[in-house]
């Protein structure tokens, strides 16, 4: 994980993507890799994958933060029932 907060801090968000998906593959049950996946497809404006990451999180610690940031991509594709919903 180290290698993905790397490649954050210097701004490859498509590495850090990469990373992120080569992480679930040795673990698909990650939540935090999920959560940070998402969130890279949040920030990368592609909103739909990142909805679709957030709602792998289940019954973790982060699911609080998978939630509200679902119900903020939402928000930002202007669907506020989805968002509530979320």
């Amino acid at each position: 994980m180290s290698e993905v907060i790397r490649f954050d801090q210097q701004g490859r968000h498509s590495a850090a993507i990469e990373s992120y998906r080569q992480a679930l593959g040795f673990d698909p049950n990650s939540a935090i890799a999920r959560v940070n996946l998402g969130w890279r497809y949040y920030t990368g404006e592609q909103y739909e994958e990142a909805i679709t990451e957030f709602l792998y999180v289940e019954d973790s610690e982060y699911r609080r933060i998978a939630l509200f940031n679902r119900g903020l991509a939402h928000l930002t594709l202007g669907s506020t029932e989805k968002a509530r919903k979320a």
